[in-house]
């Protein structure tokens, strides 16, 4: 018997993340803070930054993954985990 609660999302390792996408450690934890469903505001408490950091951290992220927003740096890390978890 195989039991799912979609309600409860796991965030993803950030070495995986960071190997696969070349994010920092910080850049990698905020990726998959946000692929878990926190925002920002939740990311810089739950790490103890400002939000000004956790903000520089996002570019970071949008510049190393090619994206321009928020939506498409997470849905391109769904995906490709997604993809990873197949192989």
């Amino acid at each position: 018997m195989v039991v799912h609660d979609p309600s409860a999302r796991a965030a993803p390792p950030s070495e995986l993340l960071m190997e696969t996408f070349g994010l920092t450690r910080h850049s990698a934890e905020l990726v998959a803070a946000l692929v878990a469903g926190n925002d920002l505001k939740d990311y810089a408490e739950q790490a103890h930054v400002t939000i000004h950091t956790a903000r520089f951290h996002l570019k970071s992220a949008f510049a190393r993954m090619n994206v321009h927003n928020q939506a498409q740096l997470v849905s391109l890390a769904v995906t490709v985990l997604a993809e990873l978890a197949l192989r």
